[in-house]
């Protein structure tokens, strides 16, 4: 009974390590973004009506290049938060990744602070104490049974883990950072919320697919080179 126990939790902590990749980060994240794009563009054209809704989306999105790149950094950003995001999940248990994720509130916090100019109120930082509190909590790791397997599997899910709390908190800091710059930049703008929706998921389904050819081709090319070099080594 005790080896079993032993050989689930060597499993249920290994398994994003032994399995592989359950699906491809940019291939995820592009297929999002295209959803969102494709949602954004029908809520437009109900809101507003087919024609009203062509031409809105006309005049925002292809007669305002300089507004439209206005929105490439956050929306560049929230892509790599995203692509982030992908990689933590299959790292992370659920519970581990949903309170750390709630660092963004502290990180835009800050970043309103330093960007905006806020002021927050005491009970505005006892409350973002209190989450650094909860999310610290929540990284106590739990105790495994001790035999040399499970040492070995235990070292293996912790540097997982370590790297899962990583990429989740470069996602917060660049979560935060795109919410204000976002709010920034648009500032005094008046735009539907779906056409800058359609507008940084436009730009999230463009930066997902070159980081997907960009993803393809290094590895072709690593693939052209190790079948190269294996070649002379047998000649």
């Amino acid at each position: 009974r005790e080896r079993e126990r032993e050989r689930e939790y060597a499993f249920n902590n290994t398994i994003g390590l032994q399995q592989g990749p359950l699906y491809i980060p940019g291939t995820a994240v592009a297929v999002s973004e295209a959803i969102k794009l494709t949602c954004s563009a029908a809520l437009v054209l109900y809101q507003n009506g087919f024609d009203r809704g062509m031409q809105e989306i006309r005049e925002e999105i292809l007669q305002k290049p300089r507004s439209m790149l206005k929105l490439l950094v956050p929306a560049a950003l929230y892509t790599f938060q995203n692509t982030l995001l992908f990689f933590a999940v299959t790292l992370l248990d659920a519970a581990t990744f949903q309170v750390t994720y709630q660092l963004k509130v502290l990180t835009t916090a800050l970043f309103s602070v330093v960007m905006l100019g806020k002021r927050l109120s005491i009970q505005q930082w006892l409350s973002l104490i209190v989450l650094m509190a909860g999310v610290a909590a929540i990284q106590t790791p739990a105790k495994a049974p001790a035999s040399a397997a499970s040492e070995a599997s235990q070292a293996d899910s912790n540097a997982a883990r370590f790297l899962g709390l990583l990429l989740v908190i470069a996602a917060c800091v660049s979560s935060g950072f795109a919410g204000v710059y976002f709010e920034k930049i648009l500032k005094g703008e008046v735009t539907s919320l779906w056409i800058r929706n359609m507008q940084l998921a436009f730009f999230g389904v463009v930066l997902s697919l070159l980081s997907l050819v960009y993803t393809d081709l290094d590895k072709r090319a690593s693939e052209v080179w190790m079948d190269a070099h294996t070649h002379t080594h047998t000649h």
